[in-house]
Parts: structure tokens; C-alpha cells; sequence
């Protein structure tokens, strides 16, 4: 060191060298190592007494870019400093990516050697592939994938929408980012999604909900999303994040379920559960507006007689159009159902008069005269109706079932092919 400057320079000189938390090395002028700090050799694996004393054109951690050394070093030795950066090895192999800097030395106007700085930016560049890596893995998942991504700001305004969108809705991302998150929403549905919304801001915990998004098509999608907040370090709400995915199979396959729970698998009908439902709500209904109405009870005479000789797909048949021809004999506000086998219960809410009712029965037993053609047989067949009237014959669902049964009981007793009503069975 004292070849290089005055001894009351040394120690300052030296406490620059050993303190500095970046590696240090001081070259001569024709290149030779005279000085290196702990930290050069801690980041490139080499002793003191290994570089010291020796070029640096022979040191293996500074050969892997000798040629941007000599650029540098020679222009550095013209009192230019300068900078770059460099890729090598340490002395184990492991990758090193540095900045190095290097400083002309000049003592009394004259250059003496170079003051290189090297500066480990190993892990940082880590880190940066690593992150990059990263984003793009999730670019590609949020590309690839057929759920919805959003990023949403603290308003609800969309900031990032996934290629995905295009896809599922047939909209570009474009048209999502900058607008609310609900514009595309069913009207029906845009209250109860704002409702969620607001609780997820409210509550900070992650949240849930269905709703109808509209196609570009021009038709509606059912969809789910699941939205979280993000959180800064000090645990403020960042961002909102949600993935949207297309539920409308299942909310077909559960409209389907629903409406099997209700209704007869061969005559499309209500059955009996949706039946006593309806009736026991047209009973609060008429109680509550003073009505009268009615309930029939009928079914095909000797239909097991053709059920047996012609098999059950005959049988099916059969029942399928019975149920079409009553059915065009009663009103939109009345209800009929497939009580079980060849047993059909009809509710016709707001009857004025009892003599009304047993005209919708005779107009339903002259539409059964018509012959009926299954498959390549042609055969007559008639049915019988009982009748009982709210509240003449009953105030219960109960009751009026009952009472329309033994009708029916009484007319097949009569001849068949006739109605009955329960105040004349009495």
C-alpha cells in the first residue's frame, strides 16, 4: 500500500478497503492484484494469498468476462471510469451476476492503478427470473385456464380480465377493463351481487355468489364467483381478486331435479306432492277472498284391461294423451296432476257456480269420445269424474281429496262414463 500513497494515507485507505460492504479489489497499473477486502473473497471463493500478487487476466473468476475487463480496465487506466456488468463463476461453480465499477487511482496527477467496487447481484437477479418465471407461469395458467380472473380496485371497476372471458362469454378482455364489474350482469341478479360485494369490503373475508352474466350471443350464462380481497404488508385491501367459473349445466341439471321432484317423468303433469301444495294454497286463497272452487277426481275406465293386452308402452300412451285432451279442457289457472297410475286430480280455483264446475267435467268426458289411435290400433275408452267443492264438500285438502275419491267411487259404481258429485253421494 505505501507504494501507492504516503504512509498517513494508509490507514484511511484501508478502513475504505476492509469496511466497505462491497467487494473490493485495487489492481496496479499493469494489472496485478495488490489488494483484496473479506467480501471479494467470501463472494468469489478465492484466499487472500490465492489472487493476490497476480494478474487478473490469470484469476478463472474474472476470465469469464475477460473481454469486457481489458475494454474497461485499459479505458479506466485513461482516467475514465467506468461500469458493467458481468456474469462468471464463484470458485465452487455457483453462478455470480455482478456490477463492477472501476475508479482511476491517481496520486499527485499521476494514474497508479485501478479501485474496482464489484457489486453481488446475484440474488436480486434470482429473485427477477424468479418472478418473471413466475408471471409468467401465471399468465400462462390465467391464459390457458377456462375460469375467470379478475382484478378489481376498491370501487368494483375491473382492471384485469383473463383471455378466458373471450371464451366463456365471448366478450374480449378490453371490454370488461375499465367498466364496473356488474354492467354485464342480469338485471334480476345486480342488487345481490353488489350485496356480496359490499360484504366481502365490509367483512374482508372472502365471498361467494351466483349470478346470470349476459353472452355476446345475446343469451345468459349462470356463473359462480368466489372473490377475496388482497392485502398490502399493514394489512389494507389492495385489490379484489375473483374467478368466475360457468355453472349453467348445473343449474339446468338442478332445475331438472327440481322440476322431477314436482312433476310426472311420463306426462310431464305436477304429481301428487306439487298437486297438494297448489291445494292447499288455493284453500288459504279462497278463505282469505271468500271463493269457491273445485277439486275432480277421475280416471280411465278399464284401462288395465288394455295396459295388459297391449303392454305398458300402449299403457304409456294412453295416459300421455289422456292427459292432452283434459287438459285442453281446462283453464290456464287450473291445475292437473297425475295422482298415481290412471288416477288424475284437476283443482280449478274461482268457480262462480257448482253447475259451472260439472260443465268443465261433461266437456272433458265429450273430448274422451273421440277414438284413440296407439300405434295401429284404434280404441274407445271413457273415464269417470268425481267432484267436490270448497267448502260445500270440505275446508281441508284433506277432506276435498276424500270426498272427490268416493265421487269417483260412485260414478264407476253408476255405469262408468259418468260425474259425480259428492253432495249427491250422500
Amino acid at each position: 500500500m505505501s507504494l501507492l500513497y504516503g504512509d498517513s494515507y494508509v490507514e484511511v485507505f484501508k478502513s475504505i478497503i476492509e469496511q466497505n460492504p462491497d467487494a473490493i479489489l485495487v489492481l496496479s497499473a499493469n494489472g496485478t492484484i495488490l489488494e483484496v477486502n473479506q467480501t471479494a473473497t467470501d463472494l468469489f471463493g478465492y484466499t487472500e494469498e490465492e489472487v493476490q500478487g497476480r494478474s487478473y487476466q490469470e484469476m478463472t473468476f474474472l476470465g469469464h468476462f475477460q473481454n469486457g475487463v481489458n475494454r474497461c480496465f485499459h479505458e479506466t487506466l485513461r482516467g475514465i471510469p467506468t461500469a458493467y456488468h458481468a456474469d462468471t463463476l464463484h470458485k465452487n461453480g455457483t453462478p455470480l451476476h455482478l456490477l463492477v465499477k472501476l475508479i482511476p487511482l491517481i496520486v499527485e496527477e499521476k494514474l497508479v492503478g485501478v479501485f474496482a467496487v464489484v457489486k453481488d447481484f446475484t440474488e436480486k437477479k434470482r429473485l427477477e427470473k424468479s418472478l418473471k418465471e413466475s408471471e409468467e407461469q401465471y399468465r400462462l395458467i390465467a391464459e390457458n385456464m377456462t375460469d375467470l380472473v379478475c382484478v378489481l380496485d376498491l370501487n368494483g371497476v375491473v382492471q384485469y380480465a383473463s383471455p378466458s372471458h373471450e371464451s366463456i362469454l365471448g366478450f374480449t378482455p378490453d371490454v370488461y377493463q375499465g367498466n364496473p364489474v356488474f354492467h354485464m350482469i342480469h338485471p334480476d341478479d345486480i342488487s345481490h351481487v353488489q350485496g356480496t360485494f359490499m360484504e366481502m369490503t365490509q367483512t374482508k373475508e372472502s365471498n361467494m355468489v351466483e349470478f346470470r352474466h349476459k353472452h355476446r350471443d345475446g343469451h345468459w350464462v349462470w356463473m359462480e364467483t368466489k372473490g377475496r380481497p388482497v392485502f398490502d404488508e399493514e394489512g389494507n385491501v389492495l385489490h379484489y381478486q375473483t374467478v368466475t367459473r360457468d355453472i349453467t349445466e348445473r343449474k339446468l341439471f338442478e332445475e331438472k331435479r327440481g322440476h322431477m321432484a314436482y312433476h310426472d317423468t311420463l306426462t310431464g303433469l305436477p304429481n301428487r306432492r306439487l298437486f297438494k301444495e297448489r291445494l292447499e294454497q288455493s284453500i288459504k286463497e279462497a278463505v282469505r277472498h271468500g271463493q269457491k272452487m273445485e277439486v275432480m277426481y277421475m280416471d280411465m275406465d278399464k284401462f288395465k284391461q288394455i295396459n295388459d293386452a297391449f303392454g305398458q308402452d300402449a299403457g304409456d300412451e294412453f295416459l300421455q294423451q289422456f292427459a292432452e285432451r283434459v287438459q285442453g279442457c281446462l283453464r290456464e289457472s287450473d291445475t292437473l296432476a297425475r295422482f298415481g297410475g290412471d288416477e288424475f286430480t284437476a283443482l280449478l280455483p274461482h268457480i262462480e257456480e257448482e253447475h259451472d264446475a260439472l260443465g268443465v267435467a261433461n266437456r272433458i268426458l265429450a273430448s274422451l269420445q273421440t277414438p284413440w289411435q296407439i300405434g295401429e290400433h284404434v280404441f274407445e275408452m271413457t273415464s269417470s269424474i268425481g267432484i267436490a267443492f270448497f267448502p260445500a264438500d270440505g275446508t281441508t285438502r284433506h277432506e276435498l281429496l276424500k270426498h272427490a275419491d268416493q265421487a269417483l267411487y260412485e260414478a264407476k259404481e253408476s255405469g262408468r262414463k259418468n260425474v259425480k258429485m259428492y253432495a249427491s253421494c250422500k
